[in-house]
């Protein structure tokens, strides 16, 4: 009886909220799929699965599905707060060319740490106590305070959390959109940026959801769950859309296989060798290190990575430069000894390049990151 009483409840917006849902989840089975993921992949699903479990609980709510499965009661925002952590972690993988993780990152996991074991007796209570509180909720209709106890602020700090853990990710991201970049990395910027906003938007609409009223009007309702599908819809095409671009860019340029293999070698040669190390490396030296013409070289870095050779040499020196500057080993050593250190001639040349990636001179990316 229960179930028919839930299939009733279950209007088209509660299926076009389930099938939000439904294009999130293929979304990350497709990321799943894929071989070979980096790092900002690993995040990117994890911020889909926490975003389409927020879109399915109110639709738990509005059909009485809680009253069926109680122990779905706070589904909604048990990830809620690593949704921004995972956001930022993304932005960093995406903007670094070798994404290691750090000790100082576990503080970005520590509130959400913190509340789990703060509402840890919560979790533990039986169907039936989380029964009764949803039964109270829909008998009275009473604010969300019987769901989720002191609404006010706990709603506040949730929604603000993320939000500015996104807005940090939009700053770092427009602070260098100018970067010289791959073409997959300037679409995969654009994309971030889109969805930040998209997230942003849910987190908004959330609130007013949960903090004016429990259940607002059906015009509300409805427009709600027609521009979470549109959203969704959204965010389905960007993923695929984003990792299907840099295959779709070789076949345009009708680049052969020999000249892919040539690329994935010198890629390899960069990170092993690090040629970009030495102050003297010049396009006809490492050109001659790959027995290739430099021709040929130039080319494919311009056709793969969308740089010409100064700035494809600088991108692996400044990552390298990044990690050393805040390697404490390294504390002692001065700005002009790291800058020969990646293979800079000199320090003028280290601080145009550096603030030409990062928008900020190496003694300021020094100073914030100690």
């Amino acid at each position: 009886m229960l179930n028919m009483e839930i299939i009733q409840r279950l209007d088209f917006y509660s299926i076009l909220l389930f099938m939000s849902m439904g294009q999130l989840f293929l979304s990350m089975l497709y990321l799943i799929s894929k071989p070979n993921k980096d790092s900002s992949a690993i995040f990117l699903i994890l911020v889909l699965f926490i975003f389409s479990l927020n879109i399915v609980e109110p639709v738990f709510i509005k059909t009485h599905f809680l009253s069926s499965v109680p122990h779905l009661l706070y589904i909604g925002p048990f990830f809620l707060l690593l949704l921004g952590p995972a956001m930022y972690f993304q932005t960093i993988a995406i903007k670094e060319v070798k994404f290691k993780w750090r000790t100082v990152y576990f503080l970005h996991i520590l509130p959400f740490v913190l509340d789990k074991l703060w509402r840890f007796p919560n979790f533990l209570q039986s169907a039936s106590e989380k029964r009764k509180i949803i039964d109270r909720f829909y008998e009275f209709k009473l604010s969300d305070e019987y769901l989720y106890p002191n609404i006010d602020i706990v709603s506040l700090l949730f929604q603000l959390h993320p939000v500015i853990y996104l807005f940090i990710s939009i700053t770092i991201l427009l602070k260098d959109i100018k970067t010289p970049q791959t073409r997959f990395h300037r679409n995969h910027t654009v994309y971030i940026i889109g969805f930040t906003s998209v997230v942003c938007f849910y987190l908004f609409g959330n609130w007013l959801f949960y903090s004016l009223q429990p259940f607002p009007n059906e015009m509300y309702w409805q427009v709600l769950s027609i521009l979470f599908f549109i959203l969704a819809s959204y965010i389905s095409y960007a993923v695929i859309n984003n990792l299907l671009k840099p295959r779709k860019q070789k076949r345009n340029l009708r680049l052969n296989s020999k000249m892919i293999d040539m690329h994935a070698q010198i890629k390899e040669l960069m990170l092993k060798n690090k040629p970009y190390l030495n102050e003297d490396i010049s396009l006809d030296k490492i050109a001659r290190q790959m027995n290739m013409s430099s021709k040929v070289f130039s080319k494919i870095i311009n056709e793969f990575e969308q740089q010409n050779f100064s700035d494809f040499i600088n991108s692996y020196r400044i990552a390298d430069a990044k990690e050393l500057i805040i390697d404490p080993k390294m504390e002692q050593y001065t700005i002009e000894a790291i800058a020969h250190e990646v293979g800079f001639s000199n320090k003028m040349s280290f601080n145009r390049a550096f603030k030409k990636y990062l928008n900020m001179t190496p003694s300021e990316y020094k100073s914030i990151n100690k």
